[in-house]
């Protein structure tokens, strides 16, 4: 092959191929790795959760005031339907709290104790408040892990004292650490909502109720289910709006999984820009290959070569060219963003249709753009080429 006597045209031909695989995995790369990342974050919150939060009502004909339309009887009414499982009434509030000379703003929530196996949230040091607690308005409360560093950094802060709004309260529990994600609750404070609504705030209304339904595959149904029982309590009428609105987080994952996918195609689709850059850049390289060889090409027809071994000698250095460079550049891609990842204690996740075009989709645009310079070749009149100078 004459690769190897043209080592450096092969290498400058075969840099088009690398770069154009190695930007099309990492941009797959790129798009899965967020894909799957919203998708654990949302599974994180659970699949199988209903969020039922008031509507802004009208005032003179304009939506603007938050509706006070969830109460406590809607919560118990809605944990009697057939498909739901658990119930939590939520009122929250952004407040000021203080530990000694510490204070700082905080979201404080009421919730009621099935909130934990709602949510999925684990207890890392102490215990969630129970139904009894939450009878008798006790003031109880868990600290996210955030909220409990910069209040006790010391010391653990089982059983001490903080006020909220003057109001003191004891420390039952520290939640274990979320990350960033939707309503993560490190930078919250729990308390149950009784004491929130009686002893902190007056209030009758909730903020908003989080469900659950007996299992992923009831979601639906407990959404019409609930839907239709609010419907009927709140005396709403087929021709008005509702006065609350139901968040189904099942229905959130498939709109970002369907995004999230299409967000990877167009990445990809745009890398692959680039690895047409370089199939074009091996056709030229071939047809100058071609012209620079007639002679060889001559001689061999000569001595009894036919143009299908021609046309398979030139097809074959141009998938020996896309399939080496988009190894290399499938090895380089994957290198660099195991590498990334690590540094950055990152998950990187590369789908397994990357090594597929960054390996099989090189052969193939070897091919495509190889076959007509080699057509080319083999066509040559051998008479022509040795009298080619």
């Amino acid at each position: 092959m004459s690769l190897w006597g043209n080592r450096l045209r092969s290498v400058l031909s075969m840099l088009g191929i690398i770069i154009g695989v190695g930007s099309v995995i990492a941009s797959l790369s790129l798009g899965e790795s967020l894909r799957q990342h919203t998708l654990n974050q949302i599974r994180k919150m659970g699949t199988n959760l209903l969020i039922i939060v008031p509507t802004q009502k009208k005032v003179r004909g304009i939506r603007s005031v938050q509706a006070d339309s969830l109460t406590l009887d809607d919560a118990t009414e809605i944990l009697k339907l057939a498909k739901i499982q658990r119930v939590s009434p939520v009122v929250g509030f952004g407040l000021q709290i203080k530990a000694g000379a510490r204070n700082r703003n905080v979201v404080v929530q009421g919730v009621a104790p099935t909130y934990q196996s709602i949510h999925g949230i684990e207890v890392l040091e102490g215990r969630f408040f129970q139904t009894p607690e939450v009878i008798s308005m006790d003031r109880v409360a868990l600290l996210g892990s955030r909220v409990a560093k910069d209040l006790f950094p010391l010391e653990s802060p089982l059983g001490k004292e903080f006020r909220i709004r003057n109001t003191v309260f004891f420390v039952a529990g520290v939640l274990k650490e979320r990350g960033e994600e939707g309503m993560s609750p490190d930078d919250q404070i729990l308390i149950p909502y009784t004491t929130m609504m009686k002893k902190l705030m007056g209030r009758t209304a909730l903020h908003r109720i989080d469900a659950s339904a007996i299992s992923e595959e009831d979601v639906l149904m407990a959404e019409d289910q609930v839907s239709d029982l609010l419907k009927q309590r709140h005396r709403i009428r087929v021709s008005e709006d509702p006065d609350f609105r139901i968040i189904n987080m099942s229905r959130i994952m498939e709109t970002f999984n369907m995004l999230g996918f299409w967000f990877t195609v167009f990445l990809g689709g745009m890398a692959a820009i680039s690895l047409l850059v370089g199939g074009i850049g091996i056709m030229n390289i071939m047809l100058v290959t071609v012209t620079e060889r007639t002679a060889e090409i001559g001689v061999r027809k000569a001595i009894g070569a036919k143009n299908r071994d021609i046309l398979r000698q030139f097809l074959l250095e141009a998938v020996v060219m896309t399939f080496s460079g988009g190894l290399l550049g499938t090895i380089l891609a994957v290198s660099l963003l195991y590498s990334i990842g690590y540094y950055f204690s990152v998950s990187v996740v590369i789908p397994k249709v990357a090594y597929a075009i960054g390996i099989g989709f090189s052969a193939f645009v070897g091919i495509f753009f190889g076959y007509y310079p080699a057509l080319q070749a083999s066509r040559l009149n051998p008479i022509d080429c040795l009298r080619y100078e």
